[in-house]
């Protein structure tokens, strides 16, 4: 017969609680016989309720009751450590998507996939499947920044709105997240545009560290990535005068073209940094002589094209006319320097008709131009020699003297940078 509830309870408890003196025989059933333990601690032994029901015990069950139907389970309030390791894994991968997006943005400046696709040339699309180095101005020697591989075309997502400050005094809160991306000793120097761009950078919310800009495939002519990301590191080396990134140049390119349109220049098109450079020549110069010759076709009618163009950590201007086949160099550090791009400009000319003439060499000038003093002003330069080109040379016929060799005054330098930050507050902010 066997015991009662209470009886098993009690054996269950004697099981749990009572250690057996070194002198005493442990308690047995009338199946087997074990010795007490010589030492004190856990006994070795089947239970007395083992014992008693004849039943085998299983972990994570109720003391002799048999091996459970379904799945055994743990005491309440105990987490298991593979659980651990789960919220863990999934705190790191959290972590991970936070920072991918940052990174997102600094690959959408500078790869390149496929032609665009209305391109009217008969070079094959192809895709690039490698990432380039992140364009940046120097005339220094110092190592391009990696990139990894992420997705493309990522947006800012809607910013959350920050909350009003209660102000006790009666005066408007304040709803200001950020620091100014100057110092204040920076500040008084620099033009009233440039001044008001930094308040006006105070207001972002809490986070977002860039603004994206709809690139405009007409002036651009490719379709790689939609969107120009404007960090603001590269706004505030500009108005810190240091190295200019891609996205400063490109904002620039789009100012010039407003300007175009408002004077009615039709002589002047504009090419995109990031589809020339010489990261992206050494990748894949196929693709960058296909969109040459691309943007060439769309500017058959025009006078002039300008190339920046981004080689070892410096820039320099390249300008392209296609009715006298020649190439215009604007190097503000003039040097015996090799044109790493200088192939695929030339087989894109081979595709441009020859109006009867037998030649289909392409003329390649180095021009005088403003040299810069330091190691960082290339980028500035070569802003500022466009700006002069559409605003006082477009009806040129040639570009050879319009230049003197002297450097650029400070004064001209922080024109362009105002000239730069009137265009963003009034058309991109």
């Amino acid at each position: 017969m066997l015991p009662s509830d209470n009886e098993v309870s009690n054996s269950i408890y004697k099981a749990k609680t009572t250690v057996p003196d070194q002198s005493a025989s442990t308690p047995t059933s009338h199946h087997t016989s074990v010795s007490a333990p010589k030492r004190r601690g856990p006994t070795t032994c089947k239970p007395q309720s083992t014992a008693a029901l004849g039943k085998e015990d299983y972990p994570g069950s109720v003391r002799g009751t048999g091996k459970p139907e379904g799945k055994q389970g743990t005491t309440s309030g105990v987490v298991k450590v593979d659980d651990i390791k789960e919220v863990m894994e999934k705190c790191k991968q959290d972590k991970r998507a936070n920072m991918q997006s940052k990174i997102n943005i600094i690959k959408q400046q500078a790869t390149t996939h496929l032609l665009p696709e209305d391109a009217s040339v008969n070079s094959p699309s192809v895709h690039v499947p490698f990432d380039l180095p992140l364009i940046r101005s120097s005339c220094q020697s110092v190592d391009p920044y990696p990139v990894t591989t992420i997705k493309e075309n990522v947006k800012i997502s809607s910013p959350r709105q920050n909350k009003k400050i209660k102000n006790q005094s009666g005066e408007l809160p304040i709803i200001g997240t950020l620091p100014p991306i100057v110092s204040d000793d920076v500040l008084p120097h620099l033009g009233d545009n440039c001044k008001q761009l930094v308040n006006l950078l105070t207001l972002l919310p809490s986070g977002e560290d860039y603004i994206d800009l709809e690139i405009d495939q007409t002036i651009f002519h490719h379709r790689n990535v939609g969107y120009v990301y404007v960090m603001m590191e590269d706004i505030q080396d500009l108005l810190t005068m240091n190295w200019l990134g891609v996205s400063i140049i490109q904002v620039f390119i789009l100012f010039l073209n407003r300007l175009c349109n408002e004077f009615g220049v039709t002589s002047i098109g504009f090419a995109c940094p990031t589809q020339i450079s010489k990261d992206m020549v050494n990748l894949n110069g196929v693709a960058v002589t296909s969109y040459l010759i691309h943007v060439m076709d769309q500017h058959k009618n025009e006078q002039f094209i300008l190339a920046p163009y981004h080689q070892e950590h410096h820039w320099l201007l390249l300008v392209i006319c296609i009715r006298s086949r020649s190439v215009y160099v604007f190097d503000p550090k003039a040097c015996n320097r090799t044109i790493e791009v200088k192939p695929c400009v030339n087989m894109a000319f081979r595709h441009i008709p020859t109006n009867g003439r037998g030649t289909r060499m392409v003329n390649w000038k180095q021009c005088k131009c403003p040299q810069q003093s330091g190691g960082v002003e290339c980028g500035y330069y070569v802003l500022r020699n466009m700006y002069e080109m559409v605003t006082k040379y477009s009806s040129v016929d040639c570009f050879d003297e319009v230049f003197e060799q002297n450097s650029y005054s400070i004064n001209e330098i922080d024109e362009i940078r105002d000239l730069w930050a009137k265009h963003f507050l009034e058309e991109c902010m």
